[in-house]
C-alpha cells in the first residue's frame, strides 16, 4: 500500500514539474510602453500537456488629468487603456496578422512549431489621447499624468525573448 501512494505522488510531482515548465511567465527583455517593441517568439509542439500554444500580453491603466483652458480650477482625471497595433509575423509562412490592443490582456493564439516576430507599437497620440472615452469634453487641455507600459504576462508551449 505504501509503496502505491509514494509512486502515485511521483507521478503527480512529475506532473506538475512538467506542466510549470511549459506554461511559465516571462518577465525580462519582454515589455514595452510609447513606441515600438518587437519580441521573437517562438512554439514547440508537445501533444502530453493540452493548451493551445499562445502568448498573453497584460497591461495597467492611464491616469489622465484634464483642465478647462478657461478656468485652470476644473480639473478632472480619467483612467483607460492605451491603445496598441500589434503585429505579428510567422518567419516560416511569411503570414503577417494585425491586431488592434486596448483591454487589460490580450492572447495570441499561435501555431506549433513555428517562430514568430511580434511587434507592438504604441498607438496613442497627443490628439486621440482621450479619444474612446465619454470623458473628453471640448475645451479642455490634457496631460498624461502616467506612461503607459505592457508586459508579457505567460506563455504556454511557447519561448519569448
Amino acid at each position: 500500500m505504501k509503496k502505491a501512494v509514494k509512486r502515485i505522488l511521483s507521478l503527480v510531482l512529475v506532473v506538475c514539474m512538467v506542466s510549470s515548465a511549459l506554461c511559465t511567465s516571462a518577465f525580462a527583455a519582454t515589455s514595452g510602453g510609447r513606441g515600438t517593441q518587437t519580441i521573437t517568439v517562438v512554439t514547440k509542439s508537445n501533444w502530453w500537456y493540452p493548451g493551445h500554444e499562445s502568448i498573453t500580453l497584460r497591461q495597467d491603466k492611464v491616469t489622465v488629468t484634464y483642465t478647462n483652458w478657461r478656468n485652470s480650477n476644473k480639473t478632472k482625471t480619467a483612467t483607460y487603456y492605451p491603445t496598441y497595433v500589434i503585429s505579428i509575423k510567422n518567419t516560416n509562412t511569411g503570414k503577417t496578422v494585425t491586431k488592434t490592443w486596448d483591454s487589460k490582456s490580450i492572447t495570441l493564439k499561435l501555431d506549433r512549431n513555428a517562430t514568430y516576430k511580434i511587434t507592438v507599437s504604441y498607438a496613442n497620440s497627443p490628439k486621440n489621447l482621450m479619444a474612446g472615452t465619454s470623458k473628453a469634453p471640448l475645451g479642455y487641455l490634457y496631460k498624461n499624468e502616467t506612461s503607459p507600459n505592457w508586459w508579457v504576462n505567460s506563455t504556454c508551449k511557447a519561448s519569448a525573448w
